[in-house]
């Protein structure tokens, strides 16, 4: 399967195109809280 495009939507959503015609949403907000540097320093 290959990695056509990334196109970044709103709330944290990524729409991922795929070589084979397809087109996935990923929600990514909890891996973005998840991983430390990200997160709101105040």
């Amino acid at each position: 399967m290959k990695l056509i495009n990334v196109e970044p939507k709103e709330n944290y959503i990524l729409r991922v195109y795929l070589g084979n015609q397809s087109i996935v949403d990923f929600d990514v907000k909890a891996e973005l809280e998840r991983i430390s540097c990200y997160r709101d320093r105040n």
